[in-house]
């Protein structure tokens, strides 16, 4: 994730400069992209920058690219550079853009949830490894220490 942290707590990358360029060049690739498309060019490519910004950052870049996408989403259908939607069709298209970004922000804000849990369990593991002293008595002795963790071995499970 370009969201991690730096052994000396600094910011590793910069989620918020990445997110804003993916929403800029999605933005102006769904522009360019009427030529292709045709005036009634659904806002597919300002998806992208969300979902992107969800799994590379987690939550707040992609709430940040929700906003400016749904922000951008009116300037660029008909008429085109105003916040005047025009169409039903329009406004049920920027409706689901809308439920798209809250649905991907709940996500990106259950995998940071389930990634910080992860980080406290393992941390949680590797300090109990540290502390976990191996059973030196004969097998039919019970150990007395905690369980270790799959993949290592211990004296009294060889």
């Amino acid at each position: 994730m370009f969201a991690s942290k730096a052994a000396d707590g600094r910011s590793a990358g910069h989620p918020y400069a990445i997110t804003l360029l993916l929403v800029a060049l999605c933005a102006f690739s769904q522009y360019e992209g009427r030529h292709v498309f045709g005036q009634r060019a659904p806002l597919g490519l300002l998806y992208l920058p969300v979902m992107a910004s969800a799994i590379l950052g987690g939550l707040r870049p992609a709430v940040l690219a929700s906003v400016l996408s749904l922000l951008l989403s009116p300037l660029l259908v008909a008429p085109e550079f105003t916040f005047i939607i025009a169409r039903p069709q329009d406004v049920g298209a920027i409706l689901v853009l809308a439920m798209v970004c809250l649905f991907t922000c709940a996500m990106a804000a259950v995998l940071e949830r389930s990634e910080n849990k992860a980080r406290a369990y393992l941390a949680d593991l590797q300090g109990r490894e540290h502390t976990c002293v191996p059973c030196s008595g004969p097998r039919s002795t019970p150990c007395s220490a905690p369980a270790r963790t799959a993949g290592s071995s211990s004296p009294a499970t060889r």
